[in-house]
């Protein structure tokens, strides 16, 4: 995915967003943008089109990864954006966009050699907006490991630890307080899509 991104010409420092329900995608993207200093951006894929279109050109982003149940939205703003690349997860993607399989898979294998400073911008996450239009909080690649190395702590993560993911990556509860700490120390994440209770049960049991 970090070749991907770069030979469609994200570069350190630019914003590369995901408009995606809980996926190995989205983690994969994540990883991806830490590895080349891109600006992570997950968005809320509760948003409408008018919010969605308002935060890609607040963010200016290079990419936008998305998936089919947010397809129609996608849709709607598409046409705003020329300068954005999108890029559909799903094996029947629309015609104004790419496949993030294709060209994950058409990718350089080789490892990234790019230099990232523990104080290069790591992620961008959005408010919600509840007193005017919603800002963009970044966070730096030291703080997003300093907190992960908190929670790790307190939470007492190690490589045995195996995580239901079923909130939103989109929200840092989850991303920042979850999945990423786990992935630091070794451990499990077993991703679910959404919240279904049965689904939820099931993968607890198992």
């Amino acid at each position: 995915t970090a070749h991907a991104l770069l030979e469609e010409g994200v570069r350190k420092g630019d914003t590369v967003s995901v408009y995606l329900y809980n996926c190995r995608e989205f983690v994969n993207v994540y990883l991806a943008c830490a590895k080349i200093g891109a600006i992570f951006n997950p968005i809320n894929f509760r948003l409408k089109a008018k919010e969605v279109s308002y935060i890609l050109q607040d963010a200016s982003s290079k990419v936008v990864v998305f998936e089919k149940a947010v397809e129609s939205t996608v849709a709607i703003i598409e046409r705003d954006f020329p300068n954005t690349s999108f890029w559909s997860i799903e094996n029947d993607k629309p015609s104004y966009a790419s496949s993030y399989h294709e060209k994950v898979n058409a990718a350089s294998s080789e490892k990234v050699n790019i230099e990232i400073d523990e104080m290069d911008y790591c992620s961008m996450l959005y408010t919600s907006g509840t007193t005017g239009h919603p800002k963009g909080v970044l966070h730096r690649h030291r703080e997003m490991t300093e907190h992960s190395m908190i929670c790790t702590y307190f939470l007492k993560y190690n490589r045995d630890s195996v995580g239901l993911v079923v909130a939103p990556l989109y929200h840092c509860g989850e991303l920042n307080a979850g999945i990423i700490p786990r992935i630091q120390v070794g451990g499990k994440n077993v991703i679910l899509h959404h919240f279904d209770t049965e689904t939820v049960l099931h993968a607890i049991q198992e």
